[in-house]
């Protein structure tokens, strides 16, 4: 991806994870030198997260596509839908698992000051559900010392303003 980036290390996390905001982003043209791997995209027919994994194949790497239809809607099924599939790509030892591109929520509509409370409460419920449940099937995943990069890809992202700290279920 390309565009307007800024990256941040959430306290007490960095180095492992990091925080980038794209706005206008596209995808990037190929590279000669890319070392393409594989890689498991979450994504939808026809949307942004298609155009991910098609940039990668363009690339070279080998792109798996997986939709939400492919997975149980309960955390727990979903979860083990993840963990069986990542497993399974892990294994290969011709050409191990590079990473994971969680790119179902590019799938949905841009939220608007229209969008009804309900919708924007299911949206973010789908996503965290699938989130958490990806996240969790990394548990049972002990493949050698390594396991594959995950990237989320996100539509509907709010910065917490300047200094604030934004609570959600006693989160923050």
């Amino acid at each position: 991806l390309s565009g307007t980036a800024t990256r941040d290390h959430p306290e007490g996390f960095a180095p492992h994870y990091a925080v980038e905001e794209y706005a206008d982003y596209k995808v990037a043209a190929p590279e000669a030198d890319a070392e393409p791997g594989k890689w498991l995209v979450l994504a939808e027919e026809g949307t942004p997260g298609e155009a991910v994994a098609e940039a990668l194949d363009a690339r070279g790497a080998e792109v798996i596509i997986m939709t939400r239809d492919e997975v149980e809607s309960g955390v727990e099924d979903m979860r083990e839908d993840f963990a069986d599939r990542i497993s399974e790509l892990m294994e290969d030892e011709d050409t191990p698992l590079t990473g994971v591109i969680y790119a179902w929520s590019l799938a949905q509509e841009p939220i608007t000051t229209d969008t009804p409370a309900e919708t924007v409460a299911q949206m973010v419920a789908d996503d965290t559900r699938a989130i958490i449940a990806l996240g969790s099937s990394f548990d049972e995943l002990r493949h050698g010392d390594t396991l594959p990069r995950v990237v989320l890809l996100t539509r509907n992202g709010r910065s917490a303003p300047d200094g604030a700290s934004m609570k959600v279920d006693g989160l923050t």
